[in-house]
């Protein structure tokens, strides 16, 4: 469709800086800090956490993920939150690791994956367990300890896990699997890589309507979202205007919003913004490992928002990657002190 061509070269339009080079993963002073002992025993009750919550929504007869955050409990909800924070740690754990042993902690990162994919087996949420999956594979791939060979092996067992993950999605909470009469590559093409496509033209089949309807302050309004739970996202009026009986979750697509916003020149604008944001997180990636982190995991942002809204990339940015970076980099702050209050202490004592 033209309109998500128009996207596309947009965005790439804005992206495309300069080369950068990749950070010197074995450089101490650049790419590693001291997340202390404290930060690993956190890192550590994070992952037994989603072991725990997955073994409790396993026995309270809930039938999906929606069921859980509407009738779980608060603190079921806020652990389903935690693989984020989890996602971010295991990307500085594993450079930090790199950069001191010269070599990848290859326990650690099964006990991520693992973690991770239980959560998911027992709660439907296939974010987790892909996102996971995709920062060790760009990881990987920077570390230089995979290249296209590997690549061309890796993507192909990945489109095959898509569709399998959507058949046994709630496997473990109902022991019932979703069948389908599509053959895999139909499969494959009807769900996750057509939802946006249908959703922009569920759109443009009402554009009288919807075209513009929503107008440059959306824009605005996305940006006062991340601040507000009362504002209303595109994805929410989308799944109201459309399919107000249903509970089943559409998503949307990040190309819709901007035809909602102003037809083609809608798409322009927002496409604009999300590719300077890009080459921005790009541009600043080989700074630190705050930095380079921030940008592993806004490109996973980037991928779930293609079938989501601009405020879902807003949201990532301010209330997961900011957040949790500002929290690890006090409690790394937080862990230097003791260092420096005993050897001051030890040289008064030696005067």
């Amino acid at each position: 469709m033209i309109y998500q061509l128009v996207a596309i070269f947009v965005s790439l339009l804005f992206i495309t800086p300069k080369k950068v080079q990749y950070p010197n993963f074995r450089d101490k002073n650049q790419m590693r800090i001291d997340l202390g002992i404290f930060n690993k025993i956190i890192y550590i009750l994070l992952i037994l956490s989603l072991v725990f919550v997955a073994y409790y929504v396993s026995n309270q007869g809930y039938t999906g993920k929606s069921e859980i955050y509407d009738a779980g409990p608060l603190w079921v909800r806020i652990v389903f939150r935690f693989p984020l924070i989890i996602s971010i740690l295991y990307t500085m754990s594993i450079i930090n690791y790199y950069s001191e042993h010269k070599y990848l902690p290859k326990k650690q990162m099964s006990l991520v994956g693992g973690a991770l994919l239980i959560i998911t087996l027992f709660s439907g949420e296939r974010d987790f367990v892909f996102r996971f999956i995709i920062i060790t594979i760009m990881l990987l791939w920077m570390l230089k300890k995979i290249n296209l060979k590997h690549l061309f092996i890796i993507a192909p067992i990945i489109m095959t896990l898509i569709p399998l993950s959507h058949t046994f999605k709630y496997y473990f909470l109902t022991h019932n699997i979703s069948n389908g009469s599509e053959n895999w590559i139909q499969s494959l093409l009807s769900g996750e890589f057509e939802s946006a496509s249908r959703n922009l033209q569920e759109l443009v089949n009402y554009s009288e309507i919807v075209k513009g309807s929503k107008g440059f302050e959306q824009i605005g309004i996305d940006f006062l979202s991340v601040f507000s739970s009362e504002i209303s996202s595109p994805t929410k009026w989308f799944a109201d205007t459309f399919y107000p009986n249903n509970n089943v979750g559409y998503g949307f697509t990040l190309t819709g919003e901007g035809y909602i916003i102003g037809g083609i020149f809608g798409i322009i604008i927002l496409f604009s913004i999300v590719g300077l944001l890009i080459r921005f997180f790009y541009k600043n990636s080989t700074k630190n490992i705050y930095s380079f982190s921030a940008y592993l995991y806004f490109l996973t942002i980037i991928i779930y928002a293609i079938r989501a809204d601009f405020s879902t990339i807003l949201s990532g940015i301010v209330k997961q990657i900011g957040l949790v970076l500002l929290v690890i980099f006090i409690m790394e702050r937080i862990t230097k002190v003791p260092k420096i209050n005993r050897k001051n202490n030890l040289e008064c004592k030696m005067e």
